[in-house]
């Protein structure tokens, strides 16, 4: 036991450990003292504190445990000064945020006939453009951020500037409720806007005009080559934002436990990694030279993405993996993960509190901790069964908590549907870049053939995640039970190195399972209909085979996140939705339910008033393509 723990503390993978931490403590600490939440500035000082102390006593013991000139003042700069430095850094940058925003908030009722403000970074989402935009309204004062939201229809890229008359809508740090607001202050973010056509001019910047151009090239290369599905999917890869892809196969990736692959990530990021190096090992180039190519391929993945913060930890980590090659220096992926941490929250603290950082470090963390003692848990298996076994169950070991915190949702399909949908998605991927590569010096009939593959392959990916999306492995409970973490004791049992225990695990999957699906699966009534009464809506919601009527009086928010969370729990599919007696003060509730919810058709009321909050609806479903019935 003496002997394990000196190699770890030997281990030049600990200090960057203690980096992350730091960071990570010294951030929750910074915005807790900010925002006034006081269990996060407690959390925070309690980690930095601890963390000290421990590093403080590493070093100590390091001493003991090693000889040689200067290693005091090694590991003092490794497991102290270094990591003290980071989480300063992260600590400054979360109060660079946090520039006066409540003077701003009092300037701001003052309203200006037109506003002017430039474009910092406009990104594609399902009903429309969300634009991040720096107010150029003083000149020797705090330029506020907001959000501005656009109608899908808009083009608008970074640099460009902006000016509406809408006044938007703003919050202070003290007054700001609920965690949509206070995601947006963490990210230094003041207030929001919602424009609609007419209500804003743009004057074009060409700054982003040579990566517009290479995308725009690119997607209509993409719906030339292929079918609309299957280019939807591509875009989705290529360009890092699965709102391309239809909120149908979302749906059934989502509940299939594979929508991880629809987003542009390391899998992704290794294919295009992958292919030049074959052709550069083929032709024996010099690595030096081939990781530099291959660097300034990912650099250019990288910069025609929208940098989903999944893209943006496998290109670090690639590029710390890159810098070991040149300065022949081993590489340990537990340090380059941290490394890739830390240097991301440092630039972008804010990224702690999202669930794409969460999710994306957490499931390569389990795999770099467990997947080697996962793989000999299933070792009496197949190759290509035990290694994406092993994978699959190593990356969910942490993804598990995170999605049952942060969502309260719990997928237990995602061991089965992994092994068949992953990869088949991970081959069209790379046919794609082939093909698109290729295009240009093949013949057309021949990309014609080859894309006809691809869409096939396709075709049977979306088939295999309809048919695991029906089966009853996705679960939304109206509360996570303790209960579970038996369950997932039991699923971590195959984790387990060898030298703990002395058989094999495997046999805790299925029955990790089995134990889960027991305590979560929730049949519906007898009558097949499930009644939401409370003060503000009376909904009756009526499944009868494949499909499904919600019908009655949709009042609050709360009530229209009951009823999307009971869609998910027992998977309820073409949905007819027959909402009765709503009106603007309703309206946001209503809208909520139709973007959250896969519907087939929208039926309403003769006797509804008309008015701008109409407007909205209308546009979601007649983004996709939702027939209206009024009666």
């Amino acid at each position: 036991m003496l002997e394990a723990f000196k190699r770890l503390l030997q281990k030049d993978a600990f200090p960057s450990l203690f980096t992350i931490l730091f960071v990570f403590f010294s951030i929750i600490f910074a915005y807790g003292l900010l925002l006034g939440k006081w269990e996060e500035l407690v959390t925070g000082a309690a980690g930095v504190g601890g963390g000290l102390l421990f590093a403080i006593l590493t070093v100590i013991l390091r001493r003991k445990l090693s000889c040689g000139k200067n290693v005091v003042l090694r590991n003092s700069l490794l497991f102290v000064i270094i990591p003290l430095f980071c989480a300063g850094v992260a600590a400054v940058r979360v109060v660079s945020l946090f520039k006066k925003p409540d003077a701003f908030a009092h300037r701001a009722e003052k309203k200006e006939h037109t506003k002017a403000g430039i474009v910092l970074e406009a990104k594609m989402m399902r009903y429309g453009i969300e634009a991040i935009v720096e107010l150029q309204r003083c000149v020797h004062c705090y330029n506020p951020l907001i959000i501005a939201y656009l109608p899908q229809t808009t083009e608008i890229s970074s640099g460009d500037e902006i000016h509406f008359v809408r006044q938007p809508r703003f919050f202070a740090v003290g007054s700001a409720r609920g965690s949509f607001a206070i995601g947006l202050l963490r990210r230094g973010i003041s207030g929001t806007v919602t424009l609609s056509h007419g209500e804003f001019a743009i004057e074009r910047n060409n700054s982003s005009k040579v990566r517009n151009i290479v995308r725009k090239n690119i997607s209509d290369r993409l719906d030339r080559i292929f079918s609309l599905k299957t280019a939807s999917l591509l875009k989705g890869l290529y360009f890092g934002n699965k709102n391309h892809v239809d909120k149908q196969t979302i749906q059934n990736f989502t509940w299939a436990g594979v929508l991880h692959i629809l987003a542009a990530s390391g899998a992704h990021l290794a294919t295009v990694v992958f292919l030049p190096f074959v052709i550069f090992s083929f032709f024996r180039i010099n690595r030096y030279l081939a990781a530099g190519v291959t660097t300034l391929l990912v650099m250019f993945y990288l910069w025609i993405t929208d940098m989903p913060v999944s893209l943006v930890r496998a290109s670090a980590m690639f590029a710390f993996g890159a810098a070991h090659v040149f300065i022949h220096q081993e590489r340990k992926p537990l340090n380059i993960l941290s490394h890739a941490a830390s240097g991301i929250l440092v630039f972008e603290p804010w990224q702690l509190y999202q669930l794409g950082f969460q999710l994306t470090f957490g499931a390569t963390a389990g795999i770099l901790l467990f997947y080697e003692n996962c793989k000999k848990s299933f070792a009496f298996l197949p190759r290509f069964l035990s290694i994406p076994i092993a994978l699959t169950v190593s990356a969910q070991s942490l993804v598990f908590p995170i999605l049952a915190y942060q969502l309260g949702e719990v997928n237990i399909i995602s061991v089965i549907s992994n092994l068949l949908i992953v990869p088949l998605v991970q081959i069209i991927f790379s046919f794609s870049l082939i093909i698109v590569f290729l295009d240009v010096i093949v013949p057309c009939f021949i990309i014609a053939h080859a894309a006809m593959l691809v869409d096939w392959m396709y075709y049977f990916v979306r088939t295999l995640a309809e048919i695991f999306s029906s089966l009853p492995g996705h679960f939304s409970p109206q509360r996570i039970s303790p209960a579970l973490f038996f369950p997932y004791f039991l699923f971590l049992l195959p984790c387990l190195p060898k030298k703990v225990i002395r058989f094999s695990f495997a046999w805790a999957l299925p029955a990790s399972i089995a134990w889960a699906w027991l305590l979560l699966y929730e049949p519906l009534p007898s009558d097949n209909r499930i009644v939401i009464r409370t003060e503000s809506s009376n909904v009756t919601i009526i499944v009868h085979n494949s499909n499904t009527i919600i019908e009655g009086t949709i009042g609050a928010m709360e009530d229209a996140r009951e009823i999307v969370r009971v869609v998910k729990n027992h998977r309820l599919k073409n949905i007819n939705l027959k909402v009765r007696n709503f009106d603007y003060r309703t309206a946001s509730a209503v809208l909520f339910l139709i973007k959250n919810v896969d519907i087939v058709s929208f039926e309403m009321c003769s006797r509804y008033k008309m008015g701008r909050y109409l407007e909205r609806i209308f546009e979601v479903l007649e983004h996709d393509g939702v027939p209206i019935v009024i009666n």
